[in-house]
């Protein structure tokens, strides 16, 4: 090697040494791609039009138009409910829960809006026969219906669709416009505490009377969800039994029930249930949440969790569950900050929440919580007495009330009225021993 080829390599090797040490001085830039975030600062200015408010345009296509102007950390807002009653035991050290902001007093939870947009808030009360309260020195009174399996017992669905109307309008009057109702788990074990919310053991039966209580709920521009999405048969250790099913038995038994409530009342939401499903949580179940409620039922609205059934962020997101419902009951804010952190890394694609916010927003539109706006406690409007014959409607053999043939008034003239045909179904199912007034 030349003395001059020994020269200019090492004067490029010192040429690169000094770059080497030039970057090292450098100041260290942090890497952040595996943290999470911060929520980004909200957006104030609104859109000088929204054309998503056109009610001549479908749902779908109202969707497509707001999601266009939302940012990701708007979308994600959507996937994340508060339980909203005061709850000591809810404060710990490690979850920090705080009563949230707007929450209505005693009531099962809130989903914050976005004011800029016009999304109102998703204010959520139990349950399936009328507006509950969470336990607490002032109950909401309203007017309560029979029990689940009592209505099933009618076989009647348009005494159910008007018993729905009824809860979902006091709902509404109340200030709400999600009701976590439509319970229709088949009565598989007969001492389940729950029993008398569902519509018994056989799943046509149950998924048409539900369906038309869903269907009137909805009417009141209320959404309402189908629960609890899937074999939820017995509450004694709810959080952890796993109920271990072959497929075509589950498709002739709760989920033919569910099935056909979907068909018949378009839920615009549904809620998955504390068990597990053959080996898996239920609200992290791609058999039971993707592919046979998204892709074989084609249902479009979206899946909240039961409050305290989330247990992890990917998994669940990815499996379908679009909602996380009633923090803080769960172990963790799964879908807050540990959500973005998961978009923000990969772990859920961005098209996924979109997915998620999408399945929300089209539940909302469906029923027409956008258009008919909730506006606080209007009880002082409720018409009790019209209520109050509804939910009378059923008793053997009675002549339904002037104020019964109001509340279901919209029925076609000449129609029989549901009473009158309750009265005789109900002889015929129960048999001659049968007496006028004999079930409340």
């Amino acid at each position: 090697m030349t003395a001059s080829r020994t020269k200019t390599i090492f004067a490029r090797l010192l040429a690169g040494s000094v770059v080497i040490g030039v970057v090292a001085a450098s100041p260290a830039i942090a890497q952040t791609t595996n943290n999470a975030p911060g929520a980004a600062a909200a957006r104030t200015e609104a859109p000088k039009a929204r054309p998503w408010m056109n009610t001549a345009l479908s749902a779908d296509a109202r969707v497509d138009l707001l999601l266009k102007e939302m940012t990701l950390d708007e979308k994600l807002q959507l996937t994340f409910g508060y339980f909203a009653t005061n709850a000591d035991w809810l404060k710990t050290p490690v979850k920090n829960w705080v009563y949230p902001k707007d929450g209505l007093p005693a009531s099962a939870g809130i989903v914050p809006g976005i004011p800029r947009l016009g999304i109102p808030n998703q204010w959520q009360t139990d349950a399936g026969v009328g507006v509950a309260s969470q336990r607490g020195p002032t109950p909401r009174l309203r007017t309560s219906l029979p029990s689940g399996i009592a209505t099933a017992a009618t076989w009647n669905p348009e005494l159910a669709q008007a018993g729905g109307a009824m809860i979902g309008r006091e709902a509404f009057l109340s200030g709400f416009n999600v009701q976590l109702a439509g319970g229709m788990n088949l009565t598989r074990e007969p001492r389940n505490g729950r029993n008398f919310e569902y519509g018994g053991e056989d799943p046509l039966l149950a998924g048409v009377i539900t369906g038309h209580e869903i269907k009137g709920i909805q009417s009141q521009h209320v959404v309402s969800t189908m629960k609890h999405y899937a074999f939820n048969g017995q509450e004694t250790n709810r959080n952890n039994i796993d109920h271990k099913i072959g497929e075509q038995a589950a498709r002739q038994s709760d989920l033919l029930a569910f099935e056909i409530a979907n068909e018949v009342g378009q839920p615009g939401s549904v809620m998955c249930s504390y068990n597990r499903v053959n080996g898996h949580y239920a609200c992290e179940n791609d058999w039971l949440l993707n592919k046979v409620l998204k892709r074989d039922w084609g249902f479009k609205g979206y899946v909240m969790s039961d409050w305290g059934a989330t247990h992890s962020t990917s998994e669940a997101a990815n499996a379908g569950l679009d909602q996380q419902s009633g923090w803080a009951f769960d172990r963790s804010a799964y879908f807050a900050d540990a959500l973005r952190e998961a978009v923000n890394n990969g772990h859920v694609s961005e098209a996924r929440a979109t997915d998620m916010a999408r399945r929300v927003l089209w539940g909302m539109f469906s029923v027409g919580a956008f258009d008919t706006v909730v506006n606080g406690d209007q009880a002082t409007k409720i018409d009790y007495s019209a209520h109050a014959a509804v939910t009378r409607g059923c008793r053997g053999g009675h002549r339904p009330s002037q104020e019964h043939r109001r509340a279901t008034a919209d029925r076609e003239d000449g129609e029989v009225d549901p009473a009158d045909r309750c009265a005789c179904r109900c002889r015929g199912a129960v048999g001659r021993w049968i007496e006028p007034g004999l079930f409340a």
